[in-house]
């Protein structure tokens, strides 16, 4: 296999996670030392960082990375992904333009090795209503739900009359990351709050009923040249918490299992909603999809099409529960990205 001298990690980001993103690159520079680091600042400008820079930032999950040195690559990502050449890139990218697709298309115009999906299996699983209808077409089991722009007619009129049906409901953000921006509604002047402290949103919004069960996620991955689908974690909820972006990156309010303690039928019947909704969704490389194990069965909720790398991500913690080194997943990507477009 190829050393990782010709290989960038691209971390950053303009999306809401891009701090996330910081978190992820730390860890990566540990698995792959000799690669360069490429910072897409919220700006728009691509920067050349040290990795003992980026070592050194501290509360990656909450305070934003500012390097002081290195050079800048390009006024913008456009132009930075000029220069990329032959070497891999490395998407240490999550949420936004990192994740649905947008950058995917660039780097598939320009015929540049990148690890992760597809331009089109990025869009249609970042876009969750869509990613659903795939996989309810295969028979699994998804949420109610309401899809909705605060400036469209009757919105919150619509949102006020799903509410009343589900009682307790959950808002995301419908073609972005849901670390930022959940919220979890229980009443009609909650709904009304809500939206009022989001009126100036051109976003698209997505409002489910609330599942009440025990929260799973699953890793599939590209390993040893066949898809290999991960142990299941479990994220336990202290009462009254939620899984937010303070409960995923600091854990605030939980705590995660991994392997989940499931029933061997339960643990199998995940990793198949897992590969199903990876097979669905046209995934390529790795994912993580997130579900609900309730009474009547398992529900769909989301695919990641670039999960956490951190070292506390659950692809991190699956891996290593799999029995499979990091190193050896981390560098199967960046063999497995220059095969793409073979």
């Amino acid at each position: 296999m190829s050393t990782n001298a010709d290989v960038i990690i691209l971390f950053g980001g303009t999306s809401s996670e891009r701090k996330v993103s910081v978190a992820s690159a730390q860890h990566l520079t540990t698995i792959l030392p000799n690669a360069l680091l490429w910072f897409w600042s919220a700006n728009g400008a691509v920067l050349s960082v040290s990795s003992d820079e980026l070592a050194t930032h501290q509360n990656a999950y909450t305070s934003e990375f500012s390097p002081k040195s290195g050079s800048q690559v390009a006024a913008t990502i456009e132009d930075a992904l000029k220069q990329v050449g032959s070497r891999v890139l490395y998407l240490g990218l999550h949420g936004g333009d990192g994740e649905n697709g947008w950058l995917q298309e660039k780097l598939e115009s320009l015929r540049i090795a990148f690890t992760g999906s597809s331009a089109a299996s990025s869009a249609l699983a970042m876009n969750k209503s869509k990613a659903k209808d795939a996989v309810k077409t295969r028979g699994v089991l998804c949420a109610a739900q309401y899809l909705f722009t605060l400036d469209q007619t009757d919105a919150l009129k619509g949102l006020l009359g799903f509410q009343s049906k589900m009682t307790q409901i959950v808002i995301k953000p419908a073609c972005d990351g849901s670390s930022a921006g959940l919220s979890f509604i229980k009443s009609q002047s909650e709904c009304e709050t809500w939206f009022q402290s989001n009126k100036s949103s051109r976003d698209l919004w997505l409002a489910e009923e609330r599942l009440i069960g025990r929260e799973l996620t699953v890793g599939v991955i590209m390993h040893g040249g066949c898809l290999t689908v991960l142990p299941p974690s479990e994220v336990i909820l202290d009462r009254d918490a939620h899984f937010d972006y303070q409960g995923k990156y600091l854990g605030v309010g939980n705590r995660e299992v991994t392997p989940a303690e499931v029933t061997v039928y339960e643990a199998s019947a995940a990793q198949a909603l897992s590969l199903l909704a990876h097979s669905a969704l046209g995934c390529f490389g790795y994912t993580r999809t997130d579900m609900i194990l309730t009474q009547k069965g398992l529900y769909y909720l989301e695919t990641n099409t670039l999960p956490g790398m951190t070292k506390a991500s659950f692809i991190p913690q699956q891996v290593r529960a799999a029995g499979i080194s990091l190193e050896s997943f981390v560098r199967g990507q960046v063999a497995l990205a220059r095969l793409r477009y073979n």
